[in-house]
C-alpha cells in the first residue's frame, strides 16, 4: 500500500512537466513476449521511450494512478475512489509534490520532464487506443499536460 501511494505521488509530479523528444537513433524494440527493450543515446532519451513504451503497454494503470494522484479517481471512477481522493487532499500531495518537483536537481528534473512527454507523445499520437479513449469523462476536462504537440522519432519498430 505503501508503495502504491509513492508510486502516486511520483506521478503527480511527472504529470506537471514537459520535454523534448529523444534523438534519432534511440528506439523500442519489443520481443516476442511483448516487452520492451529501450535503445537509447542518453538518459533523458530512455526516460522518454521507457514512458513511451509503458503508455503503449500499461496505459489504463498510468491512467488510474493519474486520476489517483491528482486526487480525481472519484471523478474519473467512481464513488470508489473517493476514500484515495480524501487521503490525496488530505496528505496535501498535489502540494507536496510540487516541493519534491523543485528539490530536484536540473539534471534528474529533465528526466522527469522526459518521462512525462513519452506519456504524452504516446496519447496525443494514440488517441484511439482502448486505454485513452476508455477513460470517463470528457477528455477536454482533464488537467493537463496530456494535451501536447505528437512528435517522436522513438517508437521505431
Amino acid at each position: 500500500m505503501r508503495a502504491n501511494r509513492l508510486i502516486v505521488v511520483l506521478l503527480s509530479i511527472c504529470f506537471a512537466l514537459e520535454a523534448a523528444s529523444p534523438h534519432k537513433g534511440t528506439e523500442i524494440l519489443w520481443d516476442k513476449f511483448g516487452v520492451a527493450h529501450v535503445y537509447a543515446k542518453s538518459t533523458t532519451d530512455l526516460f522518454y521511450c521507457y514512458a513511451w513504451a509503458q503508455a503503449h503497454s500499461h496505459g489504463n494503470l498510468l491512467l488510474k494512478l493519474y486520476g489517483e494522484s491528482r486526487g480525481r479517481a472519484a471523478e474519473y471512477f467512481g464513488p470508489s475512489g473517493l476514500a484515495n481522493d480524501k487521503w490525496v487532499w488530505t496528505n496535501s500531495v498535489p502540494q507536496r509534490s510540487a516541493d519534491i518537483l523543485a528539490k530536484q536537481t536540473p539534471e534528474f528534473r529533465s528526466y522527469l520532464e522526459a518521462f512525462t512527454k513519452g506519456i504524452n507523445d504516446y496519447a496525443a499520437q494514440n488517441p484511439a487506443a482502448a486505454q485513452f479513449s476508455s477513460m470517463p469523462g470528457p477528455r477536454d476536462s482533464w488537467d493537463q499536460p496530456w494535451h501536447h504537440k505528437p512528435a517522436s522519432p522513438c517508437p521505431m519498430s
